[in-house]
């Protein structure tokens, strides 16, 4: 039995937005702040994709 409550929702607009300013070329610093993520959330975003671009069905590509 788990007791609590679920996790947060998926930030997928968020993801998506920086997954395009990283492909846009800006830094994952630069894109992160634009986003409203910490650094290092982005960092990991960012080698979830290896440096692709996020696809799936919550993409809008």
């Amino acid at each position: 039995m788990v007791k609590g409550k679920a996790g947060p929702e998926p930030q997928w607009e968020k993801r998506q937005r920086f997954a395009e300013l990283i492909g846009a070329g800006h830094t994952i610093a630069d894109a992160a702040r634009e986003v409203g993520i910490h650094y290092r959330t982005g960092r990991t975003w960012d080698a979830w994709t290896n440096g692709r671009p996020i696809v799936g069905e919550h993409a809008s590509v």
